[in-house]
């Protein structure tokens, strides 16, 4: 099981939350619209311009900029397998 940033995950592929690495601001808010630690997230749309991407959690939709994307530390799936 790989261990990377939101930010790096392909599209459709679902990954588990392990933490959040912003500061004590950001991580509220990310934590207040639903991103906590065992979380199930899934990327499923690219905005045209590549910035932001949509996430699909608790089930919703939630577009996250790159910036803040970076700051999830995520579980990944190998080979499609959790």
């Amino acid at each position: 099981m790989s261990v990377l940033s939101l930010d790096n995950v392909p599209l459709n592929v679902p990954v588990k939350i392990e933490l959040i690495k912003a500061d004590f601001e950001n991580k509220n808010r990310l934590e207040e619209i639903g991103f906590t630690k065992n979380c199930e997230i899934m990327p499923v749309h690219l905005s045209p311009l590549g910035d932001p991407t949509a996430y699909c959690l608790r089930g919703t939709v939630i577009a996250l900029r790159k910036e803040d994307a970076q700051n999830v530390i995520v579980r990944g799936y190998d080979n499609g397998r959790r």
